[in-house]
């Protein structure tokens, strides 16, 4: 509560009130939702990094889900950019594809199972 003097049409008077929104608060609000809005950024780019740096010959997760359908079969010879498997996450499907051509030796998943953050999906020859 806040005590404070007003005048109204040349009559003052004294009031209590109640702060419901304080500007400072407000303001310190917005720049940690900035703050955490440009550090998820950050990190999404530094997880893309590990992954990238994690899949010479591997196919790995991007993020933890279930899988909902793989694509592929091993033995299978796949093209870069190829999908060769779906991913749910949060209700998201998210599709994931191959970032080389190749030959498919092993798939580490199966549809129903669960994988984690940058877990082998499949190994390529």
């Amino acid at each position: 509560m806040k005590r404070l003097r007003i005048t109204v049409e040349g009559k003052t008077y004294e009031v209590e009130v109640e702060i419901l929104e304080d500007q400072q608060k407000i303001a310190k609000t917005k720049r940690v939702v900035s703050e955490q809005a440009s550090s998820f950024g950050k990190s999404r780019e530094k997880s893309r990094k590990i992954v990238e740096k994690n899949t010479e010959n591997t196919v790995n997760s991007p993020l933890a889900g279930n899988v909902v359908e793989v694509k592929v079969s091993e033995g299978q010879e796949i093209k870069e950019n190829q999908l060769v498997i779906i991913i749910e996450a949060m209700k998201m499907n998210t599709n994931i594809y191959s970032h080389k051509a190749g030959k498919i030796k092993k798939i580490h998943c199966s549809p129903g199972s669960r994988v984690s953050y940058n877990q082998v999906l499949i190994e390529l020859e």
